[in-house]
């Protein structure tokens, strides 16, 4: 069951709860034939996200390509794959997809189409006084995702590289990131992973960082774009187009000139209030320059590898069953 919502010009949809139930559901013929530039894009929810769909339509990097997005928000990776198999997406702008692999790994008709986030913007936080280091979290609770979605993947991945027996962690399914911090700050979870902007304001919200995963994580390949094998099939120059939106916005966001408007895109948002949050979030984006729509094979490797140590993926996948990288250069050419 999806309930839509408006964010900025367009209509959010947001993903009910449901698993892999249905993955193979085809397309209606209507959305399969569309019209030129028309295009559905999922992307996980957050503060980031719709703050980002704000500016994309408000400082105009859709129209300029010529494309109709209508956003759809999914509360984890599961859901996003759920968006694109069924038909309800053509296109993930920027998610964890190490469930995507996972599916392809399956048989799902899917590839990634790019990078979007390559640095991961997520810090490990607690609330309990007796928690100071990763490795304190054996015999406690850890709020997460979904097991095998991004924040669940993530935790893993730097509790086995820290040595810690991940056996004896309780991992809590509580949702987005924006959820876990709440856990975390009322203390009915011992840490979780949680946006980097809560790093620059710890004390406001009594916590303390056990891990920076931009720096002790620097392998993960956070967050791809990836689309269905019927949208790249029926829509390729759409999808191109989308790309070349989604760089120059990228670029944008992270240069001096994109301060202000993520800043203000955010007060629309939140209010007020959230002025510092979203400053302390474009500092990091500054400093870091995490987007880039170009992904790497070796972090594509790294993460086939730590999917089939989880057991959600049985073996390699060659890439060319994985990745389109002529969807990334085109769009890197189309921008000139």
């Amino acid at each position: 069951m999806m309930n839509k919502s408006r964010i900025g010009r367009r209509g959010a949809l947001a993903l009910g709860a449901g698993g892999f139930a249905g993955l193979m559901m085809p397309m209606p013929l209507s959305a399969q034939s569309g019209t030129p530039g028309r295009i559905n894009i999922v992307t996980t929810a957050g503060n980031n996200g719709q703050a980002f769909i704000d500016i994309m339509h408000s400082q105009g990097f859709l129209s300029k390509y010529g494309l109709d997005a209508e956003f759809i928000t999914a509360g984890d990776g599961t859901k996003i794959v759920v968006a694109l198999l069924s038909g309800s997406a053509d296109l993930c702008r920027a998610g964890g997809f190490g469930q995507v692999l996972a599916a392809i790994d399956r048989g799902a008709e899917m590839k990634v189409v790019g990078g979007a986030i390559l640095t991961t913007a997520v810090g490990v936080y607690s609330a309990n006084p007796d928690v100071r280091t990763l490795k304190d979290l054996e015999g406690r609770t850890v709020g997460a995702g979904a097991p095998g979605a991004l924040l669940h993947q993530l935790m893993v991945a730097v509790m086995q590289k820290r040595g810690v027996d991940v056996g004896k962690v309780d991992f809590v399914n509580i949702g987005s990131s924006s959820q876990v911090l709440k856990a975390v700050v009322a203390g009915r979870v011992d840490a979780g992973p949680c946006q980097n902007d809560v790093h620059y304001q710890q004390a406001k919200y009594g916590i303390h960082c056990l891990s920076e995963l931009w720096t002790d994580l620097p392998e993960y390949p956070y967050q791809a774009a990836y689309a269905s094998t019927r949208a790249l099939n029926g829509k390729r120059d759409t999808v191109v187009r989308c790309m070349a939106a989604f760089k120059e916005f990228y670029d944008f966001i992270q240069s001096d000139a994109g301060e202000g408007v993520y800043i203000d895109a955010f007060v629309r948002l939140l209010g007020e209030p959230a002025a510092q949050d979203a400053a302390d979030q474009w500092r990091f984006f500054n400093q870091y320059k995490p987007f880039d729509i170009e992904m790497p094979v070796e972090r594509i490797e790294y993460l086939q590898r730590l999917n089939i140590e989880m057991g959600v993926q049985t073996d390699m996948i060659p890439l060319d069953r994985i990745i389109d990288m002529s969807i990334a250069e085109d769009a890197i050419r189309l921008i000139g």
